[in-house]
């Protein structure tokens, strides 16, 4: 048997049998799984350390994606992207609307807080079904979820299960929950249910019931979970170096372990000591060198990119798994343009094929642009050349493919 082949054998095998009895293994007594089949990866860094990269010995190419402007698809911040076969949603929080563009940036459709079949309250974030091309998010101001379909059309809307984050896959509903009024035996960081019949499980991830109070303390992110364009979905939560990967059934193994200077890393028993009690936020706003965040991770190939809380030089990150080296991605400049591959303190938004999506805003290329001395203004690309004249623009999404 093929080593490739053998090792997905394990992979169904081992999911399977948590898939058999998850009431007795999963529901019972949370867990925490490390998966047999993939050895846990440890990255060893020094954000505080990490400089710049050339943008041509990490990319192979580089493609803009000017969003269509106009009174219907104007908007002002990225939130949130998630990519499908054909749409770039984005959530504008802000403006309180999904805005869906086609790949090619042309403005389709959008859903907002007024739209006709469902006026909701608040939306915080979405989670996709890439395989029912259906959309769900959470109404903060009230107890339901909504489900649309991705072309705009309203599906349902019922009381579920609130979850500060989740991911819908195969079936399953896959969700980031602290619950002070969790019963202790169930209390832990993942729970997973069925998609259509809310019934429990699995929880993973347990959390000591002291633990309850990392409530009350600033998580830095509001995501937890992050899908690139092909491989798992990542999970990261605050206070914990380690990064999750959900295999097919929704259960999540440690995938990557973050090691940092011992002067960035905060004490392993901080939320479990006494001795800390309280004291918490005195400790963390004290020292600023202190990391407890490691959110917006996406993986492509041998990369890995991810950004920090609290955010070092402002910037994200991107690790070569295979070599092992950081690079500063603000301190990155896009070969094109000059300009940084992501701004400052701003994270990468998404990865699709290969390719690392972050946001221009329109402000910084008319700026770039009207700085340049005039022989080199020809230099630019068309397509963007072509906005200059506009007076404003939604931010232009860019497209670095990492060498492979």
């Amino acid at each position: 048997m093929r080593p490739e082949i053998k090792k997905t054998v394990c992979w169904i095998a081992l999911s399977v049998i948590y898939w058999i009895a998850p009431s007795k293994i999963c529901v019972g007594a949370p867990l925490t799984l490390q998966d047999s089949t993939a050895q846990v990866i440890e990255i060893r860094i020094d954000p505080f350390t990490a400089v710049g990269g050339l943008s041509t010995d990490l990319f192979d190419s580089i493609r803009y994606v000017p969003l269509e402007t106009n009174k219907q698809s104007e908007f002002s911040t990225i939130t949130q992207l998630e990519v499908t076969e054909n749409y770039y949603v984005i959530l504008d929080r802000k403006l309180n609307t999904l805005f869906f563009f086609n790949r090619n940036g042309k403005f389709s459709h959008k859903i907002d807080k007024n739209n006709k079949n469902a006026p909701f309250g608040w939306l915080s974030k979405f989670s996709l079904d890439r395989s029912k091309n259906i959309l769900e998010f959470r109404d903060w101001q009230t107890p339901y979820t909504y489900t649309f379909k991705l072309d705009g059309d309203f599906i349902n809307v019922e009381k579920k299960v609130i979850f500060r984050d989740f991911v819908l896959l195969n079936g399953f509903k896959v969700g980031y929950r602290i619950d002070e009024k969790s019963d202790s035996s169930h209390f832990a960081s993942i729970l997973k249910y069925d998609a259509t019949t809310d019934q429990l499980l699995g929880s993973y991830l347990p959390v000591d019931t002291v633990r309850k109070n990392v409530s009350q303390l600033n998580s830095g992110s509001s995501r937890y979970f992050y899908q690139s364009d092909a491989g798992p979905i990542l999970f990261t939560q605050s206070y914990d170096y380690n990064i999750y990967a959900l295999d097919f059934l929704g259960v999540p193994h440690e995938r990557y372990r973050m090691v940092l200077p011992l002067q960035n890393t905060i004490p392993a028993d901080l939320l479990t000591n006494p001795t800390y009690y309280g004291k918490w936020n005195d400790i963390l706003r004290r020292d600023r060198r202190l990391i407890y965040s490691i959110k917006d991770v996406y993986v492509s190939g041998d990369w890995l990119t991810f950004y920090t809380y609290p955010n070092i030089k402002w910037s994200a990150f991107l690790y070569n798994l295979a070599t092992q080296e950081l690079f500063n991605l603000k301190e990155t400049k896009d070969s094109d343009l000059g300009l940084s591959i992501t701004e400052t303190s701003s994270a990468v938004l998404g990865i699709v094929k290969g390719a690392l999506i972050a946001e221009i805003p329109f402000i910084s290329l008319k700026k770039l642009y009207e700085e340049m001395p005039k022989s080199k203004k020809e230099s630019l690309p068309q397509q963007l050349r072509e906005l200059i004249k506009k007076d404003s623009h939604n931010p232009i999404l860019r497209l670095s493919y990492l060498k492979k």
